[in-house]
């Protein structure tokens, strides 16, 4: 008589890919009110008007296309309309609006990329106008460091509340933060507009030992389940990928040119 089929193995669930990065340290508080620096921190979480190509050529991001006036004192942007907040909330030219508004009456960092803008308009909801003191060529190459804020949650939570519980539009959220020790973010549940990532955690942790930068951290807090690969796989359990550098891979977290369009060849119209 022939014997039982053997019942089928149980499927072993796979480990989310996870990128852990070491840092030599972190700052005070996890929103961009902190640094101006530091973009490889704020990147994941948040989006900026333009954004800087592979030879810091100014590229389009949240705004699909810009002009400028005649007198060169008034840039006219054109945002995308596809953008939303985590918690459905579509981002607008008055976010982007509030954002140099509350940067330069609360004194942020990033005041100083803005010091010729005398007043941001929002005339329309795909629309942002801001027009300089003087003109001011630098106003394009200082705005990716202008991480765009929400002002409905910030109107609901104030200050200390976005500290507690930063929101961005960029295709990553803020799941723990420990001021000076480690910071952990996850894919956002629904997919960014136009910006694909192919790591699901993406965990810092600070390391100042020599001797722990090579081997990684002893804090499994923080260690993946396997390490990510450059397709997005994870590798075995058990085992743990650490880079010690500040920034991300291009080949794991990227932005994706819009279809039908070949990579790097979205220019603003008057370059």
């Amino acid at each position: 008589m022939p014997a039982a089929p053997a019942p089928p193995d149980r499927e072993t669930p796979r480990p989310t890919p996870r990128l852990n990065v070491i840092v030599n340290n972190l700052i005070n508080n996890p929103t961009p009110q902190s640094s101006t620096s530091n973009a490889w921190l704020y990147w994941p979480v948040w989006d900026s008007l333009v954004q800087f190509g592979p030879d810091y050529q100014v590229r389009p991001s949240v705004a699909e296309r810009w002009q400028l006036s005649a007198d060169s004192r008034t840039w006219t942007f054109t945002l995308r309309r596809d953008l939303t907040w985590p918690d459905g909330t579509p981002l607008t030219a008055a976010d982007a609006a509030f954002t140099v508004s509350y940067i330069q009456q609360n004194n942020w960092p990033q005041r100083s990329a803005l010091l010729s803008v005398e007043r941001a308009e929002a005339p329309d909801p795909a629309t942002l106008v801001l027009t300089t003191r003087q003109p001011d060529m630098s106003i394009l190459n200082n705005l990716p460091t202008i991480w765009l804020l929400p002002q409905h949650y910030l109107d609901q939570v104030g200050f200390q509340g976005y500290v507690a519980k930063p929101m961005g539009s960029g295709p990553y959220e803020i799941v723990e933060f420990r001021a000076g020790d480690s910071l952990l973010l996850r894919k956002r549940s629904t997919p960014h507009a136009f910006r694909t990532v192919f790591i699901d955690e993406l965990a810092f942790k600070v390391v100042t030992e020599n001797s722990q930068k090579i081997r990684g951290p002893p804090d499994r807090r923080v260690r993946s389940d396997g390490p990510a690969q450059p397709d997005g796989r994870a590798g075995r359990a058990g085992q743990a990928t650490w880079l010690h550098r500040p920034f991300l891979p291009h080949r794991d977290v990227r932005d994706r040119d819009p279809p039908g369009t070949q990579p790097g060849s979205q220019h603003p119209p008057d370059r």
